[in-house]
């Protein structure tokens, strides 16, 4: 089943039908919210017969907590808002899955937003993530970034804060499991073996760092070429 080709009713269902696979569901109904001016999450999601079933739901069902503790600074405030609009997602036994209407749960409680004001509306493809880390090794600002983007089509929707949110988790997922002395090291490394820096190291009991010495190459060639010439500031 393909997806939804035309802008549709503000507010309005997604069309029922049974799809190939989760995804292709999934999509559908979030390619509908997005011109329909909301968007879904993925809420409750039960197994009967070894099937699964479950419900999505606009992101601003639920209801908002005003406070989290006594330490809280300030409200940031949330989507949530206590709508009850929610379709019914089933696996079928031959594998399919089938996209149902809910009685009762088919109208909002809240007026339509922007696409961009969704996050979900502002996922990017894999071959623009690997335009943000390609920006992000040259130092390129995510602001900037933000703005090549957005250029590539009006149905970009990107704020600069989801630029540094996946640069961030890029780093994260590249330096699992390593502490930041070992990430730091690993980094040291990567830069010795492609002839940038030149550096020794020692660690303490603690795997903590107890000495680190870090010489720019073309500051120890020159010295290696020089020894009678003092070069200052060529080492940290």
């Amino acid at each position: 089943m393909a997806l939804n080709p035309a802008p549709a009713l503000l507010l309005s269902l997604p069309s029922e039908g049974i799809f190939d696979t989760f995804k292709l569901l999934y999509d559908h109904c979030q390619e509908h919210a997005k011109s329909a001016g909301y968007a879904f999450v993925t809420g409750k999601t039960d197994r009967r017969y070894g099937r699964l079933i479950k419900t999505l739901i606009c992101k601003r069902g639920g209801k908002h907590k005003d406070k989290v503790g006594e330490d809280r600074i300030r409200d940031r405030g949330s989507f949530k808002a206590g709508c009850q609009f929610a379709v019914r997602v089933r696996e079928t036994l031959e594998g399919t899955w089938k996209l149902s209407h809910i009685k009762g749960r088919d109208t909002h409680n809240h007026n339509a937003g922007e696409p961009a004001s969704f996050p979900e509306h502002r996922q990017l493809t894999e071959e623009q993530k690997r335009l943000v880390a390609s920006h992000h090794a040259t130092r390129i600002p995510a602001s900037r970034t933000a703005t090549v983007l957005r250029k590539q089509g009006p149905d970009v929707y990107v704020h600069h804060r989801d630029i540094l949110n996946i640069t961030a988790a890029t780093v994260r997922e590249k330096h699992a499991g390593k502490s930041p002395a070992e990430s730091l090291i690993s980094r040291l490394e990567a830069e010795k073996a492609n002839r940038n820096v030149y550096f020794q190291y020692r660690l303490d009991a603690d795997r903590h760092i107890a000495m680190l010495f870090v010489a720019d190459t073309r500051s120890v060639d020159y010295l290696d070429k020089h020894p009678d010439v003092l070069l200052l500031d060529c080492t940290y």
